[in-house]
């Protein structure tokens, strides 16, 4: 959120222009918004902040949470990193809606003294078009009267059906109609899990959540969990939270298969939950459905003052001085409360076990190891909406704590820094056993939404875990265990529960023999390394072992701890001689015996790493399969196979023979292939190495074509990764490429990003890494920040140079870096390396960062040079970057509009002439070569067409049309 001031006026009063000036980083100071998800990037953009916000999802689908000590060795993996860009400029004069809703303002209003008629008139301005608009009065006047008739309401839509039934119930509830046990929510429910930023709600939405924020709670907390063939521990986590104070308990639940159904039955009909079934089509954002029926649909949780979003893996442990009561610490929140409190994660380590060991869930696991997430205990008086289970959208201006009752400013939520834990935690049981893994990788497949978000990877059965020390022995309070285990026993003197609970036992059982009698599931554990056997070398240090390596002694030493830690798998015995082949490349390499792939690929990297060494020239156009596709899930060194060891060793040694390189990841970018390559040449890049991934727009013989003239090196890919794919070409380059380590530097960017040193390096590369590279410390990375272009409203793109023709940009957040690849152990994510431990990063002003700092919302300087980000050229680019596909799923069609900008004065910042010349230059010389001259002109008339079909194209035409344009110039 952006600390800023602005203009308050009266209700009706709005002025046409509001002037928003960025006030400081004070954590006093107001902030427009609070906690709310990438999806809800209108709140934002509605106040007027399009032009100098840009929001940020680093959303990563197979991403791990590794606990917080491991952030060092994986500094950029997150599931989700949530930020926004700082206003860095005023925004002066811009036309402005009114402000974003905000329920608690409105519900202030009706509180006053002639409140219905003041509100009234204000509703019927911000929903003039609604089709129910003629019934607002009535409408308004049922909510805040309850003796008031009910007006007759025509025909409804679906979604508006939803909220009429919902205002009914609502006034049930207040005449005292008694709570329902079961809810069932269907197909027809998709609907929630859309995006539908509250400013874009309709009436009766809007006047529904009116209603329900006028419920009062009647009691201090429950929980809501989201749970599915969750049945074989669900009795226990129903008894540990009724066991810190919550009796009241909400279960959502989707399709089970584990026969539990019968078992929550059981609970409903002795009072202990309430259940929501939910049926989902395929794809569908269940987890988001369930948060926004509770928020927006429940009455029933109205109820409590208080409701603790989780899932059924987390056990919320509040802290001894609160007698372990969850109660007690959200009374300590005190009578001017806030609106959430965040409790920290504490991520619990498993052991590396094949079957579930007997005994309670919280006396399995007493490892444990702090971790950035956290969980949230919401009031409910200032809940406007959930977009993910993890944070709340709440009213504007109101707080969010830690458990130590201390406030959290806006721009601290999402940091990397674990929150206080002082007053309480959540205990997060993410492994458990391979066999409750697969359980659980099998119902996250089973329910897997169209993003991806929870593809779990057999890999990370061991990825996520950590290595159980004394140093994080950190058992459940005895007291918690002890009421947990008396709640159960209370819970299961219930015959109809505990019939129901040995029901879902023996399904499990059953289930856990199927999976134990699987060869296929048994290989796939046997491959998985265990975390926890002691290493006698630095598992996390790829730099310090190739220092050992290389000792007199170091084969000997490194073949005997490697044999230690990875004592079965595919050639064992050869590991001596493969470690002093790739010590000396002289030495002959031993032929590995193998019908494991990835064996024979890593191989195939030593073998190709001797030869770089040895001057051995390889063509320069590398072909890569499906085969390859296993390296997109490789997480920190920790968990590499003693393969991946080995062919990393390999690479270290390689020498750089010249400075710089330029690494891009290209699908149908033909058309602005050319002037992106001339542009890296122009700034003094030695070498550019281009994947390609199944490219039909004609660029692939063009590709050809420069790497025949040595222009590029080319890796041309097949893959079955589809959106992932982005993934694999990271860590190839880094981790599998030996041409990419002919260079002492390697910049990282994509292929609408141009990177501009600063004048005083004369817009040149290398000497501002060499300066970087001369620094005592020796970087591994430097970041180089963003600069948002913003793009005119056209359906083609303007004829001439890339950089010339978009000449208004905005500061951003983001950043790509400048790597060196002798101390990178990984890209896991497009904007940042994983390095080894205790190699610092600099920014383009060479000073250092601390990781707390890498993903906050501020602008990393600028003073030595910026990424110019060319997101959008024209709606047809936008198009045919939208048909290729995209990591994440985040092209809709309205990100056209919303990612852009208004073109003002005092973003008017145009890339130095010299920088453009030089390209131009560059361009020039590339297309004087014939054979490239002839793709490039292909690729134009494939674009050409392209163009010409789209803008022919009468829905897509008609989804421009209805664009809002920032700009205001004719479109065209």
């Amino acid at each position: 959120a952006i600390p800023v001031s602005c203009h308050l006026v009266e209700a009706g009063a709005w002025p046409e222009a509001v002037h928003l000036v960025a006030a400081g980083h004070a954590p006093q100071s107001p902030h427009l918004a609070s906690l709310f998800s990438f999806r809800d990037r209108d709140l934002l953009h509605n106040c007027g902040l399009a032009g100098a916000t840009q929001l940020f999802l680093g959303t990563d689908t197979a991403a791990s949470y590794p606990p917080a000590s491991d952030w060092a060795a994986v500094q950029a993996e997150r599931d989700a990193c949530l930020a926004y860009a700082e206003a860095s400029i005023t925004i002066a004069a811009i036309a402005l809606p009114p402000a974003t809703p905000d329920f608690g303002r409105d519900l202030a209003i009706l509180a006053a003294p002639n409140g219905h008629a003041i509100l009234a008139e204000e509703l019927a301005r911000r929903f003039a078009a609604d089709p129910h608009i003629a019934l607002l009065d009535a409408l308004l006047l049922a909510i805040i009267d309850r003796s008031a008739a009910l007006p007759a309401m025509p025909d409804l839509a679906a979604e508006d059906a939803f909220w009429w039934r919902n205002i009914v119930h609502v006034r049930a509830m207040h005449w005292g109609a008694a709570p329902r046990g079961v809810i069932d929510i269907g197909q027809e429910h998709d609907c929630l899990a859309s995006i539908t930023p509250t400013a874009d709600w309709p009436l009766l939405r809007w006047l529904n959540m009116l209603a329900m924020r006028q419920l009062q709670p009647a009691a201090k907390v429950a929980v809501m969990v989201m749970a599915t063939d969750d049945g074989i521990n669900l009795i226990e986590w129903i008894a540990h939270h009724q066991a810190i104070g919550v009796p009241d308990i909400f279960v959502y639940t989707n399709d089970n298969t584990d026969g539990s159904d019968p078992l929550l039955a059981a609970l409903v009909a002795a009072g202990t939950i309430t259940l929501v079934h939910q049926r989902s089509a395929p794809g569908a954002e269940v987890q988001i459905k369930a948060l926004r029926h509770a928020v927006e649909l429940l009455p029933e949780m109205r109820r409590y003052e208080w409701v603790l979003f989780v899932e059924a893996g987390e056990f919320t442990i509040p802290d001894s001085r609160y007698d372990h009561s969850l109660p007690a610490l959200l009374r300590a929140a005190g009578d001017a409360a806030p609106g959430a409190m965040l409790l920290p994660w504490h991520w619990r380590c498993w052991p590396h076990r094949f079957d579930r060991a007997p005994g309670m869930m919280l006396t399995r696991f007493p490892h444990a190891m702090p971790h950035i997430m956290f969980k949230a205990a919401t009031r409910l008086a200032s809940l406007v909406a959930m977009h993910m289970i993890d944070a709340p959208e709440l009213d504007a201006g109101v707080a969010v704590i830690g458990t130590d009752l201390v406030e959290i400013p806006a721009a601290q939520i999402w940091d990397r820094v674990p929150k206080p834990d002082a007053g309480g935690s959540i205990q997060h049981f993410w492994g458990k056993s391979f066999v409750e893994f697969v359980i659980k990788k099998q119902c996250d497949d089973r329910l897997q939404p169209a993003t991806g978000m929870d593809n779990h990877a057999f890999a990370q059965f061991r990825d996520r875990n950590h290595p159980m020390t004394m140093a994080n022995l950190h058992p459940v309070p005895s007291m918690v265990i002890a009421r947990t285990r008396a709640a159960m026993e209370r819970l299961l003197a219930d015959p109809a529960i505990a019939a129901a609970a040995k029901v879902v036992e023996a399904n499990f059982t059953a289930r856990a023999a199927a999976i134990t009698g699987d060869p296929t599931l048994r290989e796939v554990f046997a491959s998985l390394s265990d975390p926890i056997t002691p290493l006698n070398w630095a598992a996390d240090d790829v730099g310090q072992t190739t220092a050992l390596l290389h000792r007199p002694d170091g084969v000997a030493r490194l073949a005997g701890a490697m044999a230690r830690r990875f004592p079965n798998g595919p050639g064992r015995g050869v590991i001596g001689a493969v470690l002093a082949a790739i010590r000396d490349p002289a030495v002959p390499l031993t032929v590995v015996e193998t019908d494991d792939s990835q064996v024979r690929l890593w191989v195939a990297t030593i073998a190709a790493a001797r030869a770089q060494r040895l001057g051995l020239p390889r063509a320069n156009v590398l072909h890569l399969g499906a085969d390859h596709d296993f390296i997109a899930d490789l997480r920190a060194p920790q968990s590499w196979s003693v393969w991946q060891w080995l062919g990393v060793l390999a690479l270290r040694p390689i020498v750089p023979d010249s400075f710089v390189a330029a690494m891009v990841s290209v699908r149908n970018e033909g058309i602005n292939l050319l002037e992106w390559i001339a542009h890296y040449q122009a700034i003094g890049v030695d070498r550019i190495i281009v994947y390609a991934n199944d490219c039909d727009d004609g660029s692939d013989d063009l590709l050809i074509a420069l790497a025949r003239h040595d222009v590029i090196f080319l890796v041309l890919q097949r893959s079955d990764l589809g959106n992932r794919i982005q993934r694999r070409t990271l860590q190839h380059a880094l981790l599998m490429l030996p041409e990419l380590r002919r260079s002492e530097w390697v910049l990282f960017v994509d292929a609408d990003e141009y990177v501009v040193p600063d004048a005083i390096y004369d817009h040149q590369i290398a000497p501002l890494l060499a300066k970087a590279g001369g620094l005592p410390t020796r970087p591994g990375a430097l970041l180089l920040p963003w600069r948002r272009r913003l793009w005119p409203h056209y359906i083609d793109r303007p004829a001439g140079m890339t950089l010339a023709n978009y000449p208004h940009a905005l500061p951003n957040h983001h950043f790509k870096a400048a790597i060196r690849p002798a101390v990178a152990t990984g890209m896991y994510e497009v904007h940042f390396p994983y390095l080894d431990p205790a190699v610092p990063i600099v920014d383009s002003a060479h000073v250092e960062q601390p990781a707390s700092n890498l993903w906050s919302e501020i602008p990393k300087s600028d003073a030595g040079g910026r990424v110019e980000h060319v997101w959008a050229r024209s709606f047809a680019d936008f198009v045919i970057k939208r048909q290729r596909g995209y990591s994440g799923g985040l092209r809709s069609f309205d990100l056209f509009a919303e990612w852009n900008g208004r073109m003002a004065a005092d973003n008017l910042q145009p890339v130095e002439p010299l920088v453009i010349d030089r390209t131009r230059e560059k361009l020039q010389a590339l297309l004087a070569i014939p054979d490239i001259a002839a793709a490039a002109a292909r690729v134009a008339e494939i674009y050409a067409a392209r163009v010409a079909s789209i803008a022919a194209d009468p829905e897509l035409r008609a989804i421009f049309d209805a664009m809002p344009n920032p700009n205001g110039e004719q479109a065209g």
